[in-house]
């Protein structure tokens, strides 16, 4: 087939990882609960995969991929850990697709970069998992390998708030029954990536307008702002800057009714009406904002998912 050999995810079938960046040396793992076996995966005959069983007991097929994908098809998510992991001295965090978020394997980065972890009772002869001696487990390291240059060259970077960054991943160890393979030309996968980029722009558009909606000052009318918005959810093609002008247009005429606002307090009251006037109308009821809020989100999830 025309293309080159990819391996998408079996949920939305975005490309992950390319066969160029999968990994086919044998890596050290933890003998107990992961078995070493090669596989053919993406037209290479000979790629080490791992059959490797949770500490729930559930078994999954492994196979290791270079973290390129990070932050571009994939994303880690969660805090860090390296109990119970699979490959000792490697934390591991949550991997997901950066398209709709499927739960696609993990993130692995050394320990010594990630952070320290100890416990009284921690004797696990690589570090980085006290539950293994306990668990009576055993190391299995392939003769003439040596860890430190098959890590592909171990990075310096920083955990962030939502899990693993970029710059801190090894490896990414990846479900082989979560993802499928397929042929996508260069033009496929461009527009994919492309695609992507411009829904995650498109997604902190709405964010950004829902807040801004959500902060309009007592006495401000909102209707037709909601309504720009609701029209611009049901065109076909996801614009962010058509977001971002309606968030314009809506702090333009917030600064105006602020102004008008500020100069009525500043007119002596009208006879006849006490100096309060009458009660400002609320911009919307909470339900009403609430429903606009989750409309907004719900449309945005099913561009996620076409």
């Amino acid at each position: 087939c025309d293309g080159n050999p990819w391996l998408v995810c079996a949920q939305c079938a975005f490309p992950l990882v390319s066969d160029s960046e999968l990994i086919e040396e044998r890596f050290r793992h933890w003998q107990q609960v992961c078995w070493a076996y090669q596989l053919a995966v993406l037209n290479r005959d000979e790629i080490w995969c791992y059959s490797a069983t949770n500490a729930a007991d559930d078994r999954f097929d492994v196979v290791r991929a270079l973290p390129s994908a990070i932050g571009r098809s994939i994303y880690c998510s969660g805090t860090p850990t390296a109990v119970f992991s699979w490959f000792p001295g490697f934390a591991w965090s949550m991997a997901h697709c950066r398209s709709c978020h499927a739960h696609l394997g993990w993130g692995f980065c050394p320990v010594d970069a990630a952070y320290t972890e100890s416990c009284d009772d921690c004797v696990s002869p690589v570090g980085g998992c006290c539950s293994m001696e306990g668990m009576g487990g055993s190391l299995e390291e392939p003769a003439n390998t040596d860890i430190e240059e098959e890590t592909h060259d171990q990075p310096n970077g920083r955990w962030n708030g939502e899990g693993m960054s970029s710059g801190l991943v090894t490896f990414c160890g990846l479900v082989l029954t979560k993802m499928r393979e397929k042929n996508l030309s260069v033009e496929e996968v461009n527009e994919s990536f492309s695609w992507l980029e411009r829904l995650h722009e498109y997604e902190a558009a709405l964010l950004s307008l829902t807040h801004a909606l959500q902060r309009a000052p007592p006495g401000f009318d909102l209707q037709s702002f909601w309504s720009l918005l609701e029209t611009s959810l049901q065109e076909p093609e996801i614009d962010a800057a058509r977001i971002r002008r309606i968030e314009s247009s809506l702090a333009e005429a917030i600064g105006e009714f602020a102004m008008r606002d500020a100069q009525e307090e500043h007119e002596p009251a009208v006879d006849g009406e006490g100096a309060q006037g009458d009660p400002a109308a609320p911009n919307d009821n909470p339900g009403t904002l609430q429903d606009g809020a989750t409309y907004a989100q719900s449309h945005h999830a099913e561009h996620a998912m076409t």
